[in-house]
């Protein structure tokens, strides 16, 4: 191997431990940022890819199942920070368990919500079918 060819392998070795180490970095301080959530309520994280691209999605839920606070992490460096977006604030996270976002919400950003709250409707074990209407016990008579 020439001297040419050492140095090119040590620039991309450098290049690429670089770019793993600001990736951990990114991905600390994400969780700082969802820590921080915690206090709102109780904690979901969905993920939407595509190619080249990722979207994660942080909710919060309240008692009765309503986003109170969220954090989304979109962005193609890995100085992207996490952006709270005020269009998920108040949702029922059954409707978003079920795809229905709201207006103005981006596809990504709005699969990535489906699937965080798609994991706190199973952890709470309700599902959006039967939150969304009334259920009755059947009460067995005697005969």
């Amino acid at each position: 191997m020439t001297g040419s060819t050492i140095a090119i392998i040590v620039c991309v070795a450098a290049i690429w431990m670089s770019q793993r180490l600001l990736t951990i970095w990114q991905s600390l301080r994400f969780r700082r940022q969802l820590m921080a959530l915690r206090e709102h309520g109780k904690l979901s994280v969905g993920l939407a890819k595509k190619v080249g691209r990722r979207v994660f999605v942080g909710l919060t839920v309240d008692q009765q199942g309503t986003v109170t606070a969220n954090l989304v992490l979109r962005g193609v460096t890995v100085f992207a920070l996490g952006k709270p977006n005020a269009a998920l604030i108040g949702c029922r996270a059954t409707d978003l368990a079920a795809g229905r976002a709201p207006q103005g919400v981006p596809p990504m950003v709005s699969a990535a919500a489906a699937q965080a709250a798609s994991f706190l409707v199973k952890k709470t074990g309700t599902t959006p079918s039967k939150s969304a209407r009334p259920t009755r016990r059947t009460v067995p008579t005697a005969a």
